[in-house]
């Protein structure tokens, strides 16, 4: 997304407790219009009751409708790791 041009790849963050952390590979905002989709990630992940392994599934379906919703966009292959930091 737009909002990443100009960032380097690897950069130090801090991480808080009780956050959930996407790494992903550009296949997971490949679409015409990511951040329709991108704006969507904190309702997606956001349940800290709710398994990752479930949230990253449900995340993957609305991408695979997304694509599938915009006209000559192909899928792409995506790799994605979801993690929390507990305290």
């Amino acid at each position: 997304p737009s909002f990443l041009q100009g960032l380097g790849d690897r950069r130090n963050l801090p991480l808080q407790t009780d956050q959930t952390y996407l790494l992903a590979s550009d296949g997971l905002w490949h679409l015409q219009q990511p951040m329709h989709f991108v704006e969507r990630w904190p309702t997606l992940l956001g349940n800290t009751q709710q398994a990752l392994s479930t949230q990253l599934d449900v995340l993957f379906q609305e991408l695979v409708s997304a694509t599938q919703a915009e006209p000559n966009t192909r899928g792409d292959n995506c790799t994605a790791i979801a993690f929390r930091v507990r305290p």
